[in-house]
């Protein structure tokens, strides 16, 4: 009998994705990544942001200026945050005057090279999930994700990008609200169905598909989402971002999406696209720091180990229905490279501390070899069991690695 458990760290898988370009997502959310994670750091050269005309927080990072989430709420916008489990939501309310920060919360464009980090925070733009990072503690967006609100204009001598605010609200006019994994009905309709786009990238391209989930009588439903067609499993590395397309009300009225168009160009425009190449590839310098620190950690390892290539992670005795005791092992491969073969010895104890010989052939030692087992790769921890018969008044059992072959043909031997 075996069990397998495989250690985490998986480049090639990493490789993969760079040699057919499917995406780190764009907007939070990574199977890689964890939060937090030190993705890069602003320029040197910093520009200054304002919003009609009155200054705002910013940094320079990938040649776009990235603003604090949470100080909008003082520049015409309202913020709905839920817990620290939901996403934020930035919500245009143009009867806010745009007052702006004091003056001593406004951080002043610095040489200093501050980190930015990786988040798995969503930050969304009614439904519109936007490219999100962490700098100095706060969710920050880009100032330009916020031009559909009126328009940015740049002046070069001051070094300022500035959003000049219009009336449009992007009012969410089919009460359809994506969270996650739900799609919440806050219209005062009875929504039988609702169709969600979804956007993804495969192999350097961008691409869409929808899904229609029934709503009928439920003022929330589940979105399935993007599903791999090899794996079965949800994408979360692929996936950019979703919006609503059309509703279908109980009397039958279908109501499009009027801003379906403007999403979608935001979701497939080149900015989203290179936010997604950026990702992945800090995807891949993630990984592969990973992927140093592991194997650091795995010769320590087998250092501490005598230098055996395999670890006896656990040792127990159990009996089978015929009360015969069988060993149960677990042994990890300490080195990089993959097992095809081993050898051991077995001796058995009774409960006084005595050597069990075998009640047949008066053997105190089994000699066990285990071949033909697979993948038995670095890191991994394999489970095997031997039967002991005849060895009936056992109950501690001490193994020793003798041997181990390797798939380059080379073999330890224990001195």
């Amino acid at each position: 009998m075996r069990k397998w458990m495989s250690h985490a760290i998986v480049l090639t898988l990493v490789s993969v994705l760079l040699l057919t370009s499917m995406a780190g997502t764009a907007s939070a959310k990574s199977e890689f990544l964890k939060e937090g994670t030190i993705v890069g750091k602003v320029s040197e050269v910093q520009l200054k942001g304002s919003i009609n005309g009155i200054a705002i927080t910013g940094y320079t990072f990938r040649d776009s200026l990235w603003i604090p989430v949470s100080h909008l709420s003082q520049y015409g916008f309202d913020i709905q945050a839920n817990g620290n489990s939901g996403p934020i939501r930035i919500l245009r309310n143009t009867s806010k005057p745009v007052k702006g920060m004091a003056a001593d919360k406004i951080k002043k464009p610095t040489s200093k090279l501050t980190n930015v980090h990786f988040t798995q925070k969503d930050v969304l733009l009614g439904n519109r999930k936007l490219t999100t990072y962490q700098i100095d503690n706060s969710a920050v967006i880009r100032l330009n994700d916020l031009a559909l609100f009126g328009e940015v204009l740049w002046n070069g001598q001051s070094k300022t990008l500035e959003l000049k605010l219009g009336n449009m609200e992007y009012e969410n006019t089919l009460g359809i609200w994506i969270a996650g994994d739900k799609a919440y009905n806050r219209s005062d309709k009875q929504i039988n169905e609702i169709s969600i786009k979804h956007f993804f990238m495969y192999r350097g391209n961008l691409y869409d598909v929808s899904e229609v989930i029934d709503t009928a009588g439920k003022q929330f439903a589940d979105i399935q989402g993007l599903i791999d067609p090899d794996s079965k499993e949800k994408l979360v590395d692929t996936y950019i971002g979703s919006t609503v397309e059309y509703v279908i009300t109980s009397t039958g009225d279908r109501i499009d999406n009027p801003y379906l168009k403007q999403d979608s160009d935001y979701y497939k425009s080149k900015t989203m696209a290179e936010d997604v190449l950026f990702q992945l590839k800090s995807v891949k310098t993630y990984m592969e720091a990973a992927e140093k620190e592991y194997y650091m950690k795995l010769k320590e390892e087998l250092k501490n180990n005598g230098n055996r290539p395999l670890k006896f992670v656990t040792q127990k005795i159990t009996y089978n229905r015929f009360g015969s005791p069988e060993v149960n092992l677990s042994l990890k491969n300490l080195t990089e490279k993959k097992v095809v073969s081993f050898e051991l010895t077995i001796t058995g104890y009774d409960g006084k501390g005595r050597i069990v010989k075998n009640s047949i052939t008066g053997e105190s030692q089994v000699k066990g070899r285990a071949k033909d087992f697979g993948k038995y790769g670095s890191g991994d921890v394999i489970e095997f069991t031997w039967v002991m018969d005849f060895y009936n008044d056992m109950v501690k059992a001490n193994a020793k690695l003798t041997s181990v072959k390797f798939s380059d043909g080379t073999v330890w031997r224990a001195k």
